[in-house]
């Protein structure tokens, strides 16, 4: 059974779930990580936004991005500016919906929803799957 079939069970058993898909393209000259994804809200309340639009997650679900401080930094982004993505369907523009707080590339990290991604992507090969426990019970979730 793939990942796929499991999903809809895992996702009644867990109290949120959120599905990544990870690629590295090169944008000005240097390997960026873009990370698409189904954010739960507890994974939406990790991310240190440093700037952001007022409506930053509705603008995300719509399609505008999140970029880590060090990629805004090196291309002078804030948020409501432009950045074009380079994807397997050709360019793809994009509005910043906020900077984060980030240092985990120093090239920097794109965070696009899953929609928006499928769209330029079409890529069904899901990379993570984090699950959040329901009360904390982190066994039914094996089962």
């Amino acid at each position: 059974m793939d990942v796929h079939e499991k999903l809809p069970r895992l996702k009644e058993k867990s109290a949120a779930m959120g599905l990544l898909w990870v690629r590295r393209p090169e944008l000005a000259d240097r390997r960026v990580e873009l990370i698409s994804a189904q954010l739960a809200t507890a994974s939406r309340q990790g991310f240190a936004l440093l700037n952001a639009t007022p409506t930053v997650w509705k603008d995300f679900d719509g399609g505008a991005v999140v970029v880590s401080e060090p990629l805004a930094y090196r291309l002078d982004l804030t948020p409501g500016d432009n950045l074009v993505l380079p994807t397997p369907t050709g360019p793809w523009q994009v509005t910043v919906a906020a900077v984060f707080r980030d240092y985990a590339s120093e090239h920097g990290r794109i965070f696009v929803d899953t929609a928006s991604y499928q769209q330029h992507w079409n890529d069904p090969a899901v990379d993570t799957l984090a699950l959040f426990a329901r009360n904390g019970d982190i066994d039914s979730l094996r089962r």
